[in-house]
C-alpha cells in the first residue's frame, strides 16, 4: 500500500530504480553517494515513501539525472512551479505579498481565486509565463476537487444511521472505520 507523504509531486520510484540499474548500482552504493539509509532507498523505489526536493536533488546529481527525470508527467501545479525553483511555501508567500498559510490554501488548490496582478507577481518569481501560473492554479484547484472530503461520522448523523439500520452506533462507527481503511464490512 502506498502511503503519501509531504514530498515531490509526481515522485515516480520506478524512474528511480530503472537509473539505479541503468548505472549498475547496488542499492547500498546509491544510498551511500546520496546519505540516504538503503532502507528509505528502498521505500523511494517502492513509493512507501516520497522523497523530499532536496534529497530527490541528491540521488539525481548521484545518478547524472535530474529531478524532472524522476517524475511523472502531469498538469503542473503551483506546487510544481515552486518546487522547480527550489523555494519554500514561506518563500513564495513573501514574494507574492501573502501569508504563508494564505499561500499555502492557494497552493493546495483551497482558495480559488487568483489576482492577474498575483499571477503575474509568481510568474516572475517562478520564472515563467501568467498563462502558466494560471494554468498551475487551475491545476491546483481541480486536484483539490477531485480528492472528496472525508465523511465525519458522529453525534446525531451517527445515532440516526445507528438507529435506521438497528445497530448500536458504536458497531456502526468500527464498520465504517473498516470500509474507509479499505478493509470490507464482513466481520473478522
Amino acid at each position: 500500500m502506498r502511503t503519501r507523504r509531504r514530498g515531490v509531486s509526481n515522485f515516480d520510484g520506478r524512474r528511480l530504480a530503472q537509473a539505479r540499474v541503468r548505472r549498475g548500482w547496488a542499492p547500498a552504493q546509491l544510498a551511500f553517494e546520496a546519505a540516504v539509509t538503503v532502507t528509505v532507498l528502498k521505500q523511494y523505489e517502492t513509493e512507501e515513501r516520497v522523497p523530499e526536493l532536496g534529497t530527490l536533488a541528491r540521488l539525481a546529481d548521484a545518478l547524472g539525472c535530474t529531478v524532472e527525470d524522476f517524475r511523472r508527467p502531469a498538469a503542473v501545479t503551483l506546487k510544481d512551479l515552486r518546487q522547480r525553483v527550489g523555494a519554500s511555501q514561506r518563500e513564495t508567500a513573501d514574494a507574492s505579498g501573502r501569508k504563508r498559510s494564505a499561500y499555502a490554501m492557494l497552493e493546495q488548490g483551497r482558495t480559488t481565486t487568483l489576482a492577474p496582478q498575483e499571477a503575474e507577481v509568481l510568474a516572475e518569481f517562478f520564472g515563467v509565463d501568467r498563462d502558466t501560473v494560471e494554468g498551475a492554479h487551475a491545476a491546483s484547484v481541480a486536484g483539490k476537487a477531485s480528492r472528496p472530503a472525508p465523511l465525519v461520522l458522529e453525534g446525531s448523523l451517527l445515532e440516526g444511521l445507528a438507529d435506521h439500520f438497528s445497530v448500536a452506533p458504536e458497531e456502526l462507527l468500527l464498520l465504517a472505520q473498516r470500509l474507509a481503511a479499505g478493509e470490507g464490512g464482513e466481520k473478522r
